[in-house]
Protein backbone atom coordinates (compact mmCIF):
# COMPACT_ATOMS: atom_id res chain seq x y z
CA UNK A 1 0.00 0.00 0.00
CA UNK A 2 2.72 2.34 0.88
CA UNK A 3 4.80 2.17 -2.61
CA UNK A 4 0.87 2.20 -4.63
CA UNK A 5 0.80 5.55 -2.66
CA UNK A 6 3.74 7.03 -3.54
CA UNK A 7 3.25 6.08 -6.93
CA UNK A 8 0.11 8.15 -7.07
CA UNK A 9 1.85 10.87 -5.59
CA UNK A 10 4.46 11.13 -7.98
CA UNK A 11 1.50 10.62 -10.74
CA UNK A 12 -0.29 13.92 -9.36
CA UNK A 13 3.18 15.82 -9.66
CA UNK A 14 4.19 14.56 -13.53
CA UNK A 15 3.54 16.81 -15.73
CA UNK A 16 2.32 14.24 -17.85
CA UNK A 17 -0.37 13.32 -15.57
CA UNK A 18 -1.74 17.30 -15.32
CA UNK A 19 -2.37 17.08 -19.50
CA UNK A 20 -3.92 13.13 -18.59
CA UNK A 21 -6.51 14.95 -15.89
CA UNK A 22 -6.80 17.94 -18.42
CA UNK A 23 -7.79 15.53 -21.25
CA UNK A 24 -9.95 13.17 -18.66
CA UNK A 25 -12.06 16.90 -17.88
CA UNK A 26 -12.48 17.69 -21.21
CA UNK A 27 -13.57 13.93 -22.37
CA UNK A 28 -16.23 14.63 -19.30
CA UNK A 29 -17.51 17.57 -19.79
CA UNK A 30 -18.00 16.78 -23.76
CA UNK A 31 -20.13 13.91 -22.51
CA UNK A 32 -22.32 16.19 -20.27
CA UNK A 33 -22.51 19.05 -22.99
CA UNK A 34 -23.63 16.07 -25.77
CA UNK A 35 -26.30 15.05 -23.03
CA UNK A 36 -27.94 18.49 -22.86
CA UNK A 37 -27.45 19.91 -25.59
CA UNK A 38 -31.08 21.14 -26.22
CA UNK A 39 -31.10 22.27 -22.62
CA UNK A 40 -31.63 25.35 -20.31
CA UNK A 41 -28.51 26.26 -18.47
CA UNK A 42 -30.74 26.49 -15.23
CA UNK A 43 -34.24 26.26 -14.38
CA UNK A 44 -34.31 29.78 -12.56
CA UNK A 45 -32.04 31.28 -15.43
CA UNK A 46 -33.67 29.78 -18.84
CA UNK A 47 -30.73 30.56 -21.13
CA UNK A 48 -30.03 27.47 -23.43
CA UNK A 49 -26.73 25.58 -22.73
CA UNK A 50 -25.68 26.63 -26.46
CA UNK A 51 -25.70 30.19 -25.39
CA UNK A 52 -22.86 29.83 -23.91
CA UNK A 53 -21.11 28.97 -27.01
CA UNK A 54 -18.39 31.15 -28.60
CA UNK A 55 -20.60 32.94 -31.23
CA UNK A 56 -19.29 31.95 -34.16
CA UNK A 57 -20.73 28.50 -33.45
CA UNK A 58 -23.53 29.88 -33.27
CA UNK A 59 -25.61 30.64 -36.70
CA UNK A 60 -27.59 33.44 -37.70
CA UNK A 61 -31.05 31.39 -37.32
CA UNK A 62 -30.44 30.44 -33.55
CA UNK A 63 -28.87 27.30 -34.24
CA UNK A 64 -25.70 25.71 -32.52
CA UNK A 65 -22.57 23.95 -33.97
CA UNK A 66 -22.10 21.37 -31.09
CA UNK A 67 -20.10 19.07 -33.61
CA UNK A 68 -17.89 22.33 -34.67
CA UNK A 69 -16.91 23.40 -31.54
CA UNK A 70 -16.49 19.80 -29.72
CA UNK A 71 -14.05 18.89 -33.05
CA UNK A 72 -12.11 22.49 -33.97
CA UNK A 73 -12.24 23.70 -30.60
CA UNK A 74 -13.15 21.90 -26.86
CA UNK A 75 -11.26 18.86 -27.87
CA UNK A 76 -7.85 20.79 -28.78
CA UNK A 77 -5.40 21.42 -26.16
CA UNK A 78 -3.96 25.12 -25.32
CA UNK A 79 -7.47 26.53 -25.72
CA UNK A 80 -8.30 28.95 -22.98
CA UNK A 81 -11.43 28.06 -21.44
CA UNK A 82 -14.56 29.71 -22.64
CA UNK A 83 -18.13 30.59 -21.13
CA UNK A 84 -19.58 27.24 -21.95
CA UNK A 85 -16.47 25.53 -19.81
CA UNK A 86 -16.28 27.73 -17.22
CA UNK A 87 -20.38 27.84 -16.27
CA UNK A 88 -21.37 24.11 -16.80
CA UNK A 89 -18.10 22.83 -14.49
CA UNK A 90 -19.73 22.86 -11.20
CA UNK A 91 -22.23 20.75 -12.99
CA UNK A 92 -20.02 18.16 -14.26
CA UNK A 93 -17.97 17.65 -11.49
CA UNK A 94 -20.71 18.33 -8.84
CA UNK A 95 -19.60 21.13 -6.16
CA UNK A 96 -20.53 24.76 -5.99
CA UNK A 97 -17.12 26.47 -7.43
CA UNK A 98 -15.64 30.02 -7.19
CA UNK A 99 -13.97 31.17 -10.06
CA UNK A 100 -11.24 33.93 -10.21
CA UNK A 101 -12.17 36.00 -14.07
CA UNK A 102 -9.64 38.22 -14.87
CA UNK A 103 -11.31 39.87 -18.02
CA UNK A 104 -14.46 40.69 -16.15
CA UNK A 105 -14.72 44.26 -15.08
CA UNK A 106 -17.80 43.50 -12.58
CA UNK A 107 -16.78 40.88 -10.47
CA UNK A 108 -13.46 39.48 -10.43
CA UNK A 109 -14.68 36.52 -8.43
CA UNK A 110 -18.00 34.86 -9.68
CA UNK A 111 -19.73 32.22 -7.13
CA UNK A 112 -21.22 29.39 -9.47
CA UNK A 113 -23.71 26.84 -7.73
CA UNK A 114 -24.22 23.72 -8.22
CA UNK A 115 -28.47 22.36 -8.58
Amino acid sequence: MIISSYLNLYKLICPIYDFGLILYFRYIMNNYIKENEDKLYLQNFPIKIGNSLPSKYETEKGEFLFDSFYQNYFLKMFNDAEKIIIYLTPFVIGINLDIILFYDESEIIKKINYE
